[in-house]
Formats: structure tokens, sequence, C-alpha cells
């Protein structure tokens, strides 16, 4: 599901952007029309986010995929676990039987059995079947981190490759025509409220936080981009809501923003939020779960929060502080264009040899 600055989107997009060959194509759900009028991003444009209207729409994608690369000769799929796996598995069954020689890649976002592993039993056993069935049968399975790697093996007795999350140097200039007014001083979160871990930091800086830190600086402001953010909270005293912010207008807001707050629940995946703000040198104040996957530099792990009062003394001791040393370090290690051509040079043969009869 592509939507502006949405980690999941961003990072499919970042994958498609830096494969580098020419005859390619993303084929997407998307909730708004691409301004860009790309010839190589085919948008199904849904008017929800409901699961059963993304089943609904499913066929759309398949017959447009297939359509697609039926007639290649070293036919390849990548599927993009940015949304629930079970439409992955029927998007793979089916055109698994329908194309010859199909390879296929599955690009994992997170671990979506710990992602749903609280929900209703019927959920919980088909989204550990639909993994543990791609996961075995496709032609290279991706994780982005070490600790999902370890989880994966654990659960399906499967050793997939790991392929990190990363950062695009040149994947946005700065907006000319911005014209977002900011406060001078503001923390600063990006996520939709309609995936849980976001639901849960945001419900807690607004629950918890807010009136402790205005109650030592009542001038300091929040700032939410992302959808679904609750009524309730848009009309709170120092809370600004930046809703549908294009690539370039999130940038020149996490640029001016004073810090990343992310007192994020534990959850599989890498934050691509996370990376984005060390690579442009940005103060992150965060619980231990925001930084899983993610090597840091002992100057950010200062920033790791223990509980809630730590977590309020570290935003005002790093609040109005200069982080920027580390920038070319986060930068080299997460580079997307070298962590692509890392996964295809290490894995030329499975994706691109031809099978033998």
């Amino acid at each position: 599901m592509s939507k502006n600055n949405f980690g999941a989107s961003k990072i499919s997009f970042n994958f498609f952007k830096n494969w580098e060959f020419a005859d390619k194509k993303l084929f997407q759900f998307t909730l708004e029309r691409d301004k860009s009028k790309n010839r190589n991003i085919k948008n199904i444009i849904l008017f929800t986010e409901m699961p059963i209207i993304k089943l609904l729409y499913l066929p759309l994608i398949i017959i447009n995929v297939y359509r697609y690369l039926k007639n290649k000769k070293n036919p390849i799929l990548i599927i993009e676990g940015a949304s629930w796996i079970f439409y992955s598995l029927i998007t793979f069954v089916i055109l698994k039987n329908l194309i010859k020689n199909l390879k296929v890649i599955y690009h994992g976002h997170n671990v979506e059995y710990e992602v749903r592993k609280n929900k209703i039993n019927f959920i919980k056993r088909i989204t550990f079947f639909s993994e543990k069935f791609i996961y075995k049968n496709v032609n290279l399975a991706t994780v982005v981190s070490k600790r999902d790697w370890a989880t994966i093996q654990f659960l399906y007795k499967i050793k997939p490759y790991i392929f990190l999350n990363g950062y695009c140097l040149n994947k946005v200039k700065q907006s000319k025509s911005t014209k977002i007014k900011l406060p001078k001083i503001f923390l600063l979160f990006n996520g939709s409220y309609s995936y849980w871990p976001n639901k849960v930091a945001i419900d807690k800086i607004i629950n918890v936080f807010y009136k402790k830190i205005l109650k030592v600086n009542d001038q300091i402001y929040f700032v939410f981009t992302g959808h679904n953010f609750p009524d309730k909270y848009k009309i709170k005293k120092n809370i600004i809501y930046l809703e549908d912010l294009s690539d370039e207008d999130y940038r020149s807001v996490l640029l001016k923003s004073n810090l990343l707050f992310l007192p994020l629940p534990k959850s599989p995946g890498t934050k691509i939020k996370v990376i984005e703000a060390l690579c442009e040198g940005k103060n992150i104040v965060g619980s231990k779960s925001s930084f899983l996957g993610i090597d840091l530099c002992k100057e950010e792990k200062k920033y790791i929060f223990l509980n809630n009062s730590d977590a309020v003394i570290k935003i005002f001791k790093s609040i109005n502080s200069v982080n920027s040393k580390n920038k070319v370090f986060y930068r080299n290690k997460y580079l997307y264009k070298n962590i692509v051509n890392k996964l295809l040079n290490e894995n030329y043969e499975i994706i691109f040899k031809k099978h033998s009869f």
C-alpha cells in the first residue's frame, strides 16, 4: 500500500528504484493518484485500507503482473512484504503456476507472525501458514535484520538473506514550494496511526509525555505526520498534524525538527524513519525497540531511554544539541544502492541462472 512517506512504501520504492535494470515495473495498491506519471509504476487506486477491499482488488494486481511477465525470457517477481502476507501467498501461488520459470524474491519488511500473533486465532494461523509457505518455496527470501533472521530461523527452520533497509541520498530534493509553517521548537513523530506500534507510541506521547514536557517548557510543540490521526488529539494545544506529506515536504520537516521522539513498543523489522533521521544527522530519543536491527554509534546509544522519566530527561538534554558527526557512517552503511548491489552480487545465480531440464 503506497502512500507518500510511509515506511513500507519507501522501502518498496527504494528497492524498485535501485534495481538497476531498465525492464522493470512496480505494481502497487495506493490511496492516491501518482502525480509523477511514471510509466514504470502501475497504481491500483483504493478508497480504503480495509483488508476485504484489498482482497477484492488483488486479482487486478495479479492480472497486470501476469500480462507483464508472461512473455519474459527470465521473469523475476519481487513480492514486497508490506502488507498481510496472506495477500502475498495468493499472488505467489497463482503466478508461480501460471508463468513458466518464474523466479520469486520475497522482500520481507518484518516478521508477519510477530505482527499478528495477538490477533484472533484464525488470523494467527493463516499468517503462520502463509509465512512458512512463502519462506520455504520462493527462490530467495529476505529479512531486514539479524533479529528477524533469528526469528524466521526459529519459526520455520529457514535461513533467509539479510537485506537491510536503507536510505537513498538523492531520493529527495528539498521542495522550493514548501510553505509549511512550523514552530521554533518541536518533536517529530512520523507514522500511520492504523499500524499498531505507531498507535501505541502516539497514544503514549499524548497520554504520558505531553503534559510532562509542556510542564517544563510550554513552547515545545509535537508534530505528527501520517494518516488516521485521531481527531481527539488534533484539537489539543501544541499539537500539529500534517497529513499526506510528500517526500520532499517530509524531509523538510525532518530537517527542521529538533529531534525525532519514538517511544515505540517491541515490534519486528527495522524502522526506516530511524535510518533516515540518522543519515540526516538528527537526534533521536527512543525506546530500545525503536532501534532494533540498527547498528548504532556510541553517541546515539546515549539517547535510548530506560523509562518514562529517563525519556523526558533525554529529550531536554538533546533537544538543542547538534549531532551530525556520525552522519557519514550511517550513510555509508545504509546507502540503498550499495545494499541492493550486494544482494544482486551475492545471489546472482539464484536470481538469474536459468532452470536446466
